[in-house]
């Protein structure tokens, strides 16, 4: 009897980074990639990496902060999780979209928050992704359970 295995690119790549993972991948040809996100054991750590501040708490509703990162010292990572469910606050240096979100939904919406327009992304009656700039640096938050569009929009508000 033969049988038969088979590894797909993405087997062998990870698809998030998350704290604890090695500092390179390793590709399909043994080649590895560097890895551009730097665990940090505090929020101040990180402020220190990318020379910015961002408002951080401990909690959000039933989440827990799980771990903190920076990438190529123009982002910030909070990532908090709730079971198997994520929520992922980024902050960056830029103007871009910093998600890293390229999800198909069935809604988006522009809101504002405060002086703020915050685009909203999401499927039926929750709401995923929240991203929004102050004209300094850009911000999104991202829940993987969804979450309504008053609550998504609170935590934006909170870490502005």
């Amino acid at each position: 009897t033969t049988e038969i295995y088979t590894l797909s690119l993405h087997d062998a790549l990870p698809i998030s980074n998350k704290r604890g993972d090695q500092n390179t991948s390793v590709a399909e040809d043994s080649q590895q990639i560097p890895n551009s996100w730097q665990d940090c054991d505090s929020i101040t750590d990180a402020q220190k990496n990318v020379g910015f501040d961002m408002n951080v708490p401990d909690k959000v509703g039933d989440y827990t902060q799980a771990w903190i990162q920076t990438m190529d010292k123009e982002m910030i990572q909070v990532d908090y999780t709730s079971g198997k469910d994520e929520l992922m606050i980024r902050k960056a240096a830029s103007n871009d979209d910093p998600s890293g979100d390229y999800n198909a939904y069935n809604k988006e919406e522009t809101v504002n928050v405060g002086d703020l327009s915050v685009t909203m992304k999401g499927n039926d009656d929750r709401m995923n992704l929240a991203v929004w700039n102050d004209g300094e640096y850009s911000y999104s938050v991202y829940a993987s359970a969804g979450m309504s569009q008053e609550m998504l929009a609170e935590i934006g508000r909170a870490h502005v």
